[in-house]
C-alpha cells in the first residue's frame, strides 16, 4: 500500500511538472512560428531566413484571412533605435517582409483590423541564440 502511494506522488509530481514546462514555453503556431496572445486574438510570427512572417490568428488558433487587414512590424534594434517595415500579404491569410541580413533585437508586430490595431513583442530568439 505504501509503494502505491509513493508511486502515486511521483506521478504526480512528474505531471506537474511536465504541465508547468509546457505553460512557461511560447507556444508553437500552425505555420511553425512562435504564438502571442493579443487581446481577443492571437499573433504568430515566423522568423525564416530570409524572410519574417506574421500571422493573426483567432482565440483558437486558426489563421484570420487577410483580406481588408494591414500588418507592420516595429523592428526594435540593440542600441535602442527603431524601424518600422510594412508587411505585404502572403498567401491568403499571413503577411511577410523580406528581412536579410537585418539583426533586430526584439520586434513589435501590429494587425490594423477594421480600424482597431492589435500588437503583441517578439523577442528575436535567433539573436538571444547567438549572445549578440
Amino acid at each position: 500500500m505504501k509503494a502505491t502511494y509513493i508511486l502515486i506522488a511521483v506521478f504526480l509530481l512528474i505531471t506537474i511538472t511536465l504541465i508547468s514546462l509546457n505553460l512557461m514555453d511560447n507556444p508553437v503556431g500552425p505555420h511553425g512560428g512562435v504564438v502571442k496572445q493579443a487581446g481577443m486574438y492571437n499573433i504568430e510570427l515566423k522568423n525564416s531566413y530570409p524572410n519574417l512572417y506574421a500571422f493573426l490568428l483567432d482565440n483558437r488558433q486558426r489563421p484570420i484571412s487577410n483580406k481588408g487587414i494591414s500588418c507592420d512590424g516595429k523592428l526594435i534594434f540593440a542600441d535602442s533605435t527603431s524601424s518600422i517595415i510594412l508587411f505585404k500579404p502572403f498567401w491568403e491569410d499571413g503577411f511577410s517582409m523580406k528581412l536579410g541580413s537585418i539583426r533586430y533585437y526584439a520586434c513589435r508586430i501590429n494587425f490594423n483590423v477594421s480600424g482597431k490595431v492589435v500588437s503583441a513583442l517578439f523577442d528575436n530568439d535567433n539573436l538571444i541564440a547567438t549572445k549578440k
